[in-house]
């Protein structure tokens, strides 16, 4: 199969998926040898995404279901490469990081899983959004793994600090786990909000 070719031209939809899906289940060093980062990326910042209400009332639903298909598999492929070899996704962070502002529940999922599992400093600079939208287990692990790579994690605390909020807890209760130092602060507010560290 000739990936670059189909991820290049105008091929349909599923033909895409298809050669992405093949290209995610390869190991990483095939990935790399393939040579085609680049065109992963660029199909996934070409690749429309929609929210659920214009996918309701567009003629086109299936296309943007599948559009969706593609920006996941794109993801996925940076993130299981940036795993391993963070030099070559490097200058892809920034458009990750921008998609957490998707209105797409999913995309916003995949796109902090994708942050979580790249060891580069420069995603650190996703801590503000991941902060102001943490919203699941997902955005909690990716703030986890981000404050504890991050050179100023008492930066980021101090963020959290200064609008705490019981949705907080368990983030702070993973960090005491590894480092108590970096969050004794937290311990009288979180009592005050119902928290409890018997368990730590």
């Amino acid at each position: 199969m000739n990936y670059k070719k189909i991820l290049l031209e105008n091929y349909d939809e599923d033909k895409k998926i298809e050669a992405l899906k093949k290209i995610y289940n390869m190991d990483v060093d095939e990935i790399i040898e393939l040579d085609i980062l680049d065109i992963v990326y660029d199909l996934l910042t070409k690749t429309k995404e929609l929210d659920f209400e214009e996918i309701v009332y567009s003629p086109n639903h299936v296309i943007e279901y599948k559009n969706r298909e593609i920006i996941e598999y794109c993801l996925k492929i940076i993130g299981k490469v940036g795993k391993e070899r963070e030099d070559l996704v490097f200058l892809y962070i920034p458009y990750i990081i921008k998609l957490l502002d998707s209105s797409v529940e999913d995309i916003r999922n995949l796109a902090a899983k994708t942050l979580s599992e790249i060891p580069s400093y420069l995603t650190v600079y996703s801590y503000p959004k991941l902060i102001k939208n943490l919203e699941n287990d997902i955005f909690e692990e990716a703030l986890f793994k981000i404050i504890m790579r991050a050179e100023n994690k008492e930066a980021i605390l101090l963020k959290i600090f200064e609008n705490f909020d019981i949705k907080y807890i368990n983030l702070i209760k993973r960090i005491y786990r590894v480092d108590k130092n970096l969050v004794k602060e937290f311990i009288p507010i979180m009592i005050k909000l119902g928290g409890k560290f018997e368990d730590l």
